[in-house]
């Protein structure tokens, strides 16, 4: 083998290194921010900082990065790795009335870190935004089928108690995005 070769192979292999820890540190993340959670007696969904660590996840690894990662965290989960809220795991978990919202957090990622690529704020907010929107279309409408509730009841349930919450943490987001990037790591 010649050096070239040689050197492209390691080149290859620490790029792929970098990938799959940055991933794994984005799915370690998410499990952490899971366990900070404020159950809400009227409906079966906790507010969480999932979201935050979604959307934080999502600009700092771009599109293809944040996919996997929360890709990882689903299937940690799914394994029986207590990374999901209350430190629950397994595959109920995905089927239960939070699943909805877990399975958008992998199109919700590639989303934001593609909408915030390019940079500046409001591009950020709007693509942490978008990322809020699929988490919650997707929660409410695996709510609707998992409680048998009208689309109306579903999101008073999954949606409505979340709206404040969520604004505030696409808004802390785009705060941590941005110093990230007037310190050089984005």
């Amino acid at each position: 083998m010649r050096f070239r070769e040689s050197f492209a192979l390691a080149w290859d292999k620490r790029a792929l290194a970098h990938a799959v820890a940055a991933a794994t540190a984005g799915a370690v993340f998410t499990a952490l921010a899971a366990q900070i959670a404020v159950p809400l007696p009227w409906t079966p969904v906790p507010i969480t900082l999932q979201v935050f660590a979604v959307l934080v996840c999502a600009s700092a690894l771009g599109p293809r990065l944040a996919a996997a990662s929360m890709a990882e965290y689903l299937l940690l989960g799914a394994a029986g790795v207590p990374v999901f809220a209350g430190l629950r795991g397994g595959v109920g978990a995905l089927l239960g009335p939070t699943g909805g919202y877990l399975v958008a957090f992998v199109p919700a990622a590639a989303a934001v870190g593609w909408l915030c690529r390019r940079g500046g704020l409001v591009r950020t907010v709007l693509g942490c935004a978008v990322g809020v929107c699929i988490i919650h279309a997707a929660g409410v409408a695996w709510l609707k089928i998992y409680l048998g509730q009208t689309w109306t009841a579903a999101f008073l349930a999954g949606s409505l108690p979340f709206l404040v919450p969520d604004a505030l943490k696409v808004l802390a987001a785009t705060a941590v995005i941005e110093a990230g990037r007037r310190k050089g790591f984005a």
